[in-house]
Parts: C-alpha cells; structure tokens; sequence
C-alpha cells in the first residue's frame, strides 16, 4: 500500500485523489511534527485506522523524524525531541510526502530499537529488530523476492547466526548457519517475524547457480551441500569460498566437475590434499587454496 502524508492529496466530493485519481492507501495527518493519526483509505474513501502489524502495541508518541535532534551533529549517541530523550515512533517521509520509514526509538538512543523501511510503492524493503537476545533482519528486492535474512541467537554461552544473502532471481550469494541453529529452530521461529528457514531441504529449490557463492560456518554439513548441488545447481561457478563449515571429501569430490571454477578457497581441516588435487587436475586453470596454501599443480 502507497503511504503518504495527507498534504501531498486533495479532497473532492469528500474523496481523496493523489495525482488525480482516488487514492488507495495509508494517510498520515500530520500537526506541526506530530503524527496525529494514520487512516486506511481505498478509492478515495477513509476506511478506519491503520495500524502496522509489526508494532502492535503501539501507544508511543508518533512524530516526524526530520524533527529529531541528535546531541552531535556527526555521530550522535542520544536522539532527542523537545529537548528530551526520544521514545517513540519516527516516520520519514521523503521530499514528495512518501512515509519509506518507521523507526522505534527506546530512551533517546541514536540507532532505532526497531525500524521498517518501505519502497515508495509501499511493498516493504526491511524490517530489523534487535531484542535482548534476539536480533532479526529481514530485506527484500521490490520484487518481493527475499534480498538478505541475518538471524542471531545470543545465548548464555553461545552465539547463533543464520545468514543468507541472494540475488533478485533467487540464486544464494552468501550461506552462514552456526552449528545449533537446526537444534534451536523453535526458538527462532518463536521470535521472527516473518518466514524462517526451518529444515536443511530448503535449499533444495534455492539455487546457488551463478559466478560467486560464500558458504560459512559448522552448520553447512554434507547434506546441505547435497542440496545445493542438486540440479547441477553449481555449474556456473566461477569463485567459491568455504570457510570453516562441517562439509567432508564427500562434497569436496563433487566440485571435481565445476568447469567454470576460477577461484576456490577452501578453510577446512576436513578436506583431503588428495581430493583438492583431483579438482586442480580436472581444472588446472582454477587458482585453489586449501587453508591459506595456493595449490599450484596436482
């Protein structure tokens, strides 16, 4: 839904147009820097009330960001309003009354305790939230296809990351999943906000088929791997990192057949010297460094 600030429309015939024509969408009623109300309206027709799902328990003052000032104009570390410490809500609103963002400030602290970001069309860009021991970012191309995901679990004695980047056609670019993230999905499904990755078969309809994938982390073990490869799903590589992850020989020997493979860095103690010189033979074009040692011939 397009979201805009009530000046940018006019009033006829008690409908509300936006360039001429009815306006369907979100209005902000604005006094001064205070966000006074926010209104459903579909073809031209206030509705109700809107409220964003992703603050459901909103009863913070709502005001312009552009009204917020930071106590250093370079590197501010408290946002104040009124010459007090923020919390509340701040909209931002760019030249031509679009709202793009919603941001929840906690106590005046200069980085926003949660933050939704839109594309002018209203589809949502970003959403990230960081909790006591849970922090979640989520982005989008305007397409709607997922850009990113970076999920992390602080525990007592432990740190959990699950990250995954990928391309507008939905081919990964960058994997990273801590060893407990599969044993610990209950909680993190608890807490996201939207969609997760719940089992290792997700990636058996993600591609990875492109020039560049980075895999990271012991929870990238043989059968993720088996996933990724399906499909001849890693043909098109030309550049492959794999630092640290729990993958064995057995997926090692399938990059045998990787033609395209230009560049291989692997960081692994479970790679065989034997196999990573099967692969520069088969491909003795490919520059391969096996834990920071260039391979120069089979």
């Amino acid at each position: 839904m397009i979201r805009l600030n009530i000046n940018r429309l006019k009033k006829q015939d008690n409908k509300y147009l936006f360039n001429g024509s009815l306006f369907s969408g979100v209005l902000f009623f604005l006094q001064g820097d205070i966000v006074l109300k926010k209104k459903l309206c579909q073809d031209g027709i206030v509705l109700g009330n809107y409220k964003n799902k992703l603050f459901p328990n909103n009863n913070y003052l709502e005001i312009n960001f552009d009204a917020l000032i930071g106590d250093d104009p370079y590197y501010p570390a408290f946002q104040y309003f009124n010459n007090e410490k923020f919390t509340g809500i701040a909209y931002g609103f760019n030249q031509d009354g679009f709202c793009t963002d919603e941001m929840l400030f906690l106590d005046g602290f200069h980085e926003p305790k949660s933050a939704i970001d839109f594309f002018v069309s209203g589809e949502i860009s970003s959403f990230d939230k960081d909790e006591d021991s849970f922090a979640q970012l989520f982005e989008w191309y305007e397409s709607n296809f997922i850009k990113q995901v970076h999920l992390t679990l602080d525990l007592t004695d432990n740190r959990i990351d699950f990250e995954i980047t990928k391309l507008e056609s939905g081919a990964i670019r960058t994997l990273t999943i801590d060893k407990d993230y599969f044993e610990n999905i209950d909680f993190f499904k608890k807490y996201s906000m939207f969609d997760i990755f719940e089992e290792k078969s997700f990636l058996e309809n993600i591609s990875a088929n492109h020039d560049y994938l980075r895999l990271s982390r012991l929870g990238i073990d043989d059968e993720i791997f088996h996933y990724l490869h399906l499909h001849n799903g890693l043909e098109k590589l030309e550049r492959l990192y794999i630092n640290d992850t729990s993958l064995t020989d057995k997926s090692f020997k399938k990059l045998i057949g990787l033609k395209n493979l230009e560049d291989l860095n692997i960081t692994s103690y479970e790679c065989s010297l034997e196999v990573v010189n099967a692969i520069k033979e088969y491909n003795p074009n490919c520059k391969i460094s096996l834990n920071t040692k260039e391979i120069l011939k089979s």
